[in-house]
């Protein structure tokens, strides 16, 4: 209920067809890619499917780096599950499919800006962003700041959010 209200607030209608697609396609490729790695009958093509996930996974991996947990997870359910004659088949399918479709963002942003994470600030790699500046512009460090303010509430309702006084 809380989830809904808050993608049916103005403030998230009005930008969900433009800002929020890469989330919303991001989800949809992990649910595909997951969908291709559980496999409760068995595992029939086990390089197909792993290869079709990795695919998925990787699409969206280019499309946001917080993909990456959910791609490591899938990896270790297709390291987990060896069956055939060449257990590591499968594992190479993954990891080449995600290669293919996702490395690519990252190899471009690295030619274009010599940094593939860009604007973050990552290791070696210089950016706009280091963390000093990635930490106090999330909306956490907002909210852990003054989460035992009214004023902070009041703010994410009435600024951030536009939710209807009502709510």
């Amino acid at each position: 209920l809380a989830l809904a209200g808050f993608l049916l607030s103005p403030r998230v209608a009005e930008r969900l067809p433009y800002f929020a697609s890469p989330d919303l396609s991001m989800a949809s490729l992990l649910a595909a890619m997951l969908a291709m790695t559980w496999n409760p009958g068995g595992v029939s093509r086990p390089s197909t499917r792993a290869l079709l996930a990795g695919l998925a996974g990787g699409l969206a991996l280019g499309m946001k780096i917080s993909a990456a947990p959910h791609l490591a997870l899938a990896g270790l359910c297709w390291a987990k599950k060896r069956s055939g004659k060449w257990p590591l088949v499968p594992i190479a399918a993954f990891i080449g499919g995600v290669g293919v479709t996702g490395g690519y963002w990252y190899l471009r942003n690295l030619a274009l800006t010599g940094n593939p994470v860009y604007p973050a600030e990552l290791g070696p790699f210089p950016g706009p962003f280091d963390a000093q500046t990635q930490h106090v512009t999330s909306l956490l460090a907002f909210l852990r700041a003054g989460w035992n303010e009214a004023q902070t509430w009041q703010t994410l309702h009435e600024e951030l959010l536009n939710w209807p006084e009502w709510l």
